[in-house]
């Protein structure tokens, strides 16, 4: 058997996986359903309280990615400032007209829950949202989101550094320590109280990007003729940690709870890690059919843009209409919820043609001259 390649291969099943990501996301944002404890209705709708790991799903995500083109690039010329050149430009952007419009929109309207608790001007400068957080208690609905992509930035830099300048040797046992550092990170904050730093903090959400890491690394490897063989495994792997991790969270293990730092976090990143393996070199049967579907591939496609403007909008349109919070109690609160998705995944596409995708292009070609 050969050794797969994966390198400049498209998958198109990873954007399928960031389309699920997306859906997790906004499943726990928007479904706030008012249902009395312990109505038949209470339990089903406790498994969206699992969407706060959407994002331990893109974090993998974006170790895969960013790790297989830090490997693959590793010794060429300016390898280490085309990458950052090109990873800054994917995010800033579309970042800066989302934190330019709190501002423009917080000026309309004069304040109110949708740009409450925000932290100062300078946080979001300096893209310092997860440690500001956690440390200033300060967060607002408007641009919640925005704290990952902060961690994804000193993600890259990091990662940048260390996959650049590292002895080859040494990527793999590196990563694995980046892998324990975080756990014992999330496990000193719950110990000490402070559960919330290890949610928003980089150091302590760096595990899900390593694990991305390694399965790049995995994958360029001569190991990786044996990820086919072992399929059926390592989806039955990533089926029982996703399910585990659904369990304990629909138990009332939310964001910086103990069970959510000590194994949520830690089981969605290593479920995805095996999903990746698998859709990256071989065929995962009708969850591939599924992940490949045309608009899985189309969500995927926007995900980043739907996950920066999907408060925003949403909140937007209740705050005009003068809902005083997000709460599905209505029919009408729900149609407008709907009509709020539907609006942002229309901007989001906008955007990504016209917008991030233009951005994106000539990024490559500023590094390439």
């Amino acid at each position: 058997m050969t050794q797969p390649d994966v390198r400049n291969r498209r998958v198109p099943e990873l954007d399928g996986l960031r389309a699920a990501a997306i859906i997790m996301v906004m499943a726990f944002h928007f479904l706030r359903i008012p249902v009395p404890h312990h109505h038949w209705l209470d339990y089903p709708t406790r498994i969206f309280a699992i969407g706060f790991g959407g994002v331990d799903v893109f974090f993998v995500l974006s170790g895969f990615l960013v790790g297989g083109i830090l490997i693959d690039t590793r010794g060429r010329p300016q390898a280490l400032r085309n990458f950052l050149i090109r990873r800054l430009l994917r995010i800033i952007p579309l970042y800066a007209v989302t934190v330019g419009s709190f501002y423009a929109a917080r000026a309309a309207f004069g304040g109110g829950w949708l740009f409450d608790g925000a932290p100062p001007w300078w946080v979001y400068v300096t893209l310092t949202q997860d440690f500001a957080t956690p440390l200033l208690h300060a967060d607002s609905w408007f641009l919640g989101p925005t704290w990952s992509l902060a961690v994804e930035l000193q993600i890259y830099i990091m990662l940048g550094v260390v996959l650049t300048f590292s002895p080859k040797r040494t990527i793999v046992p590196l990563m694995v320590a980046g892998v324990f550092v975080a756990w014992v990170l999330r496990a000193l904050a719950s110990a000490s109280d402070h559960g919330l730093f290890g949610y928003f903090t980089m150091p302590a959400r760096i595990d899900a990007a390593c694990v991305g890491v390694l399965i790049a690394a995995l994958l360029r490897s001569d190991r990786a003729i044996g990820v086919p063989q072992h399929r059926s495994a390592l989806l039955a792997v990533a089926a029982i940690l996703f399910g585990s991790a659904t369990i304990v969270a629909a138990a009332g293990q939310g964001i910086g709870s103990v069970m959510a730092n000590l194994f949520i976090h830690s089981a969605l990143t290593l479920g995805s890690a095996a999903l990746i393996a698998v859709l990256a070199i071989t065929d995962a049967g009708s969850l591939g059919k599924v992940l490949r579907a045309r608009p899985a591939i189309g969500l995927g496609k926007i995900s980043y843009g739907v996950y920066l403007l999907h408060k925003p909008v949403v909140g937007t349109l209740f705050a005009a209409l003068g809902f005083n919070t997000l709460l599905l109690d209505t029919p009408s609160a729900a149609a407008l919820c709907i009509a709020g998705i539907v609006i942002t995944i229309a901007l989001a596409a906008a955007s990504w043609r016209w917008f991030e995708s233009p951005i994106i292009r000539w990024s490559h070609r500023l590094t390439r001259s």
